[in-house]
C-alpha cells in the first residue's frame, strides 16, 4: 500500500481536516494493490475521512496493479467520506482506478464528495478493468454502498467498465447499492465495451436523481447515463445528454442505457 499520508489503515482511523497539495505518489512494484492520494487502502476497522483533499498527480507505472484513487486506493473493511475532494489525476494499467477511490468491498459511505481529476489507463494490460471518475469499482454481497451528493469532472479513459462517476458498480448478493443525487460532465471513452456517463457496469444498483452530460466513446454496450445494466439495476429521476459515439457494428449503443438485461 502506498500515499502520501498513510500506506494503510488496520484500526478504527480517523482523518479530519487533512490537505495534501501538489502530491505525486508513484508505485513502481508490479502487482502492488492500494496506492492512494491520502490513504493506500484500508484492510481492517473503520476508516472515517472528513473535510480531506489532495492535489496533484497518482500513478501506477508498472504493468499491472490494483486499486488507485486520488484519496484512497482500496476499501476492504467499513469506510465512511464525507465533505472531502481530489484535484488528483490518476493513472495505471490495473483494475479499479477512480478519481476519488480505486477499489471498494466493504460497506461504503461517500457523500457530499466530489473529483475533478483526469483518469487515464495507461500501457496494455489485456485485464485492465473498471475505471471511473469518482470511483473505479464497487462490489458488495452483504453490505451497504452509498453514494450520495457528490459528482465528477474528470475525463476518463480506459478499456472495459469505464464512467464517469463509477466504473463497476455490483451487488451480488443481499446487500444495498445506492447511487443519489450525483453527476458526471467528463467524456467517457473505453477502448471496448460497458462504458456509460454516469455507470460503466451495473449489477442490482439503485440509480436516482443522478445524471451525465459526457460525451461517450467506444466499441459497444455504450449509454449516455449506464453502458450495460443487468440484474434488476433500477434507474429513477434521471438523465443523460452525452452525445454516445460507437464504433462496432452491433454496438448496443442508447442514450440512456447500452445494455439492459
Amino acid at each position: 500500500n502506498t500515499a502520501a499520508l498513510l500506506g494503510l489503515s488496520r484500526g478504527d482511523d480517523t482523518i479530519n481536516n487533512v490537505g495534501a497539495l501538489n502530491i505525486s505518489v508513484t508505485s513502481s512494484t508490479d502487482g502492488s494493490i492500494g496506492i492512494g492520494g491520502l490513504v493506500g487502502g484500508n484492510s481492517a476497522g473503520t476508516l472515517t475521512i472528513t473535510n480531506s483533499f489532495t492535489t496533484g498527480t497518482v500513478t501506477s507505472t508498472h504493468s499491472s496493479g490494483d486499486s488507485i484513487g486520488g484519496l484512497l486506493g482500496i476499501a476492504k473493511d467499513t469506510t465512511t467520506i464525507l465533505n472531502s475532494y481530489s484535484n488528483a489525476s490518476v493513472s495505471g494499467a490495473g483494475d479499479g482506478i477512480g478519481g476519488l477511490v480505486g477499489y471498494s468491498q466493504s460497506h461504503l459511505i461517500i457523500q457530499d464528495s466530489y473529483a475533478t481529476g483526469n483518469i487515464t489507463l495507461t500501457g496494455s494490460n489485456s485485464t485492465a478493468d473498471s475505471m471511473g471518475g469518482l470511483i473505479g469499482k464497487i462490489s458488495v454481497s452483504v453490505e451497504t454502498a452509498s453514494i450520495k451528493n457528490s459528482y465528477a469532472t474528470g475525463r476518463v479513459s480506459g478499456k472495459t467498465n469505464v464512467g464517469g462517476l463509477i466504473g463497476s458498480a455490483q451487488d451480488s448478493g443481499s446487500g444495498t447499492l445506492s447511487v443519489t443525487n450525483t453527476y458526471a460532465t467528463g467524456t467517457v471513452t473505453g477502448s471496448e465495451y460497458a462504458i456509460g456517463g454516469l455507470i460503466g457496469s451495473s449489477e442490482a444498483a439503485a440509480i436516482s436523481k443522478s445524471y451525465a452530460t459526457g460525451t461517450i466513446e467506444g466499441q459497444y454496450r455504450l449509454g449516455g447515463l449506464i453502458g450495460s445494466a443487468v440484474a434488476n439495476t433500477k434507474i429513477e429521476e434521471s438523465y443523460a445528454t452525452g452525445n454516445v459515439s460507437a464504433t462496432a457494428y452491433e454496438s448496443d449503443a442508447g442514450g440512456l442505457v447500452g445494455k439492459l438485461t
